[in-house]
């Protein structure tokens, strides 16, 4: 089995393929830094991703986390713990305390998505590399100042769609991108779950209390002032104030990694969408099932669906081409041919005999077809990706925050920079907004604004 080390090797090679094109970012005022310099990081949000996050910069050689900020007691607590054999990080519920200090070069941002424009900006300003969670947007207006915000600074900026980073999808591109698949036209994506925790019923530990969590604080970006409510707080996702629901959530991967694959640099400009709140009735008020179409110049037509109802398909994208498709998940990929046998006798058997002779002669074919009929087998894969090494997984290792520390250490621009980032949470977006208005959208790429109904 590879070792963490080797697997390492390994993505940076594949993604450095993937990448040849960028270029040293052109107003960077930062140095570049050495491969045994150490990355002084600032942890900002240490909920669920937060604490998962930190232990891919822990496996990052030469990086330190020095500071964690949270508004709550207990994830605070919870970052000591992980800290282990690490040095302790200090702890805050002042997000800006990390972002005044002198040793600190990078911040990772974990923050509820309605806080992400807010954090950033002031890491940006600040003088920070930033990595921020997935989805960038809360609103599409916002994409301006977050481009603005990033070429300003000459800062790295990468967004935390992890999937992009893994070398079987960037495999996966380069297969597409060199016909493997013939045209592709259409795309289907499926994230379906059916538990508990993933309809963000998340529990709610003992001691949250407004002595614990700094309420005020986190509705300082929030549309609408509310009493102290620990669901939102703990199960924000399930509120629009606060998150995309599942676009922003969980499509946001997957339109992601389709935008990856096929090269596309711009959210589609025709996007319609069907869905409904059908089993979680639990107050809260974003739906749990969405179906999102849309239609790309690009030639292909991608379906976006997700429900928290249930989970039979699991998280797949088929990618379907002329000449072959291909399933890709998170783990793998496998690429099936097209090549269907021709059913001639559906349509020749309609012919008088004189006919249906001549054209089976013609076609080497028996001019009695057989009436035997034989169910078709389950497809085989032609091509499929080496089996993943969850091994480098469990032990921290994340080639998407790889990617971020890398293009520190090299001055380049990241796998998912802001630009991707910004595409693919206004994709989102717009599929919510087209829920919303029960109309299909129709969005200016160049002047990233809404035709009128």
């Amino acid at each position: 089995m590879k070792t963490v080390s080797s697997s390492r090797r390994d993505f940076l090679k594949a993604a450095g393929g993937a990448l040849s094109a960028t270029t040293l970012l052109a107003r960077s005022a930062s140095r570049i830094l050495g491969a045994n310099e150490r990355v002084h990081v600032g942890m900002i949000g240490f909920g669920i991703r937060g604490s998962q996050l930190v232990r891919n910069v822990y496996a990052e050689p030469n990086t330190e986390v020095v500071a964690v900020a949270d508004l709550y007691d207990g994830h605070l607590a919870r970052a000591l713990e992980l800290a282990e054999d690490h040095p302790k990080p200090a702890t805050t519920k002042r997000y800006q305390e990390i972002l005044e200090r002198q040793d600190v070069g990078a911040v990772v941002v974990a923050v509820p998505d309605f806080w992400h424009k807010r954090v950033c900006l002031d890491a940006l300003a600040a003088g920070k590399h930033v990595y921020c969670e997935k989805p960038l947007l809360h609103n599409i207006e916002d994409a301006a100042d977050f481009i603005a915000a990033v070429e300003r600074s000459g800062k790295i900026f990468q967004v935390g769609s992890q999937h992009v980073s893994s070398p079987h999808v960037i495999e996966a591109r380069r297969l597409i991108q060199s016909g493997e698949l013939g045209k592709v036209t259409q795309i289907k994506t499926t994230w379906d779950t059916n538990t508990v925790i993933s309809a963000w019923e998340m529990p709610v530990p003992s001691d949250a209390s407004v002595g614990t969590i700094d309420w005020t604080t986190y509705l300082e970006q929030a549309s609408h002032k509310v009493p102290f409510d620990p669901a939102r707080f703990f199960s924000w996702r399930q509120f629009q104030d606060y998150g995309e629901a599942l676009a922003g959530d969980v499509l946001v991967h997957m339109i992601t990694t389709v935008h990856f694959v096929m090269s596309v640099t711009a959210a589609p400009p025709v996007i319609s969408a069907a869905g409904g709140r059908f089993v979680w009735d639990d107050g809260r008020d974003v739906y749990d099932a969405i179906s999102i179409l849309s239609h790309y110049p690009e030639g292909f037509i991608a379906n976006y669906e997700a429900n928290q109802d249930n989970q039979f398909l699991g998280q797949h994208i088929y990618i379907l081409g002329s000449k072959a498709s291909m399933d890709l998940t998170f783990g793998d990929y496998k690429v099936y041919a097209e090549d269907w046998p021709i059913s001639w006798s559906y349509a020749v058997e309609s012919w008088a005999r004189p006919e249906r002779e001549k054209f089976y002669r013609a076609h080497n074919l028996p001019l009695t077809p057989s009436r035997k009929y034989s169910p078709p087998g389950a497809p085989k894969p032609i091509k499929e990706s080496a089996p993943l090494d969850y091994q480098q997984y469990v032990s921290g290792f994340s080639p998407h925050m790889a990617s971020f520390m890398a293009a520190i250490r090299e001055g380049k621009q990241p796998v998912e920079d802001v630009h991707m980032g910004v595409e693919a949470a206004t994709t989102a977006i717009l599929g919510n907004r087209a829920l919303a208005a029960q109309r299909t959208l129709h969005w200016d790429r160049r002047t990233r604004t809404l035709a009128e109904a």
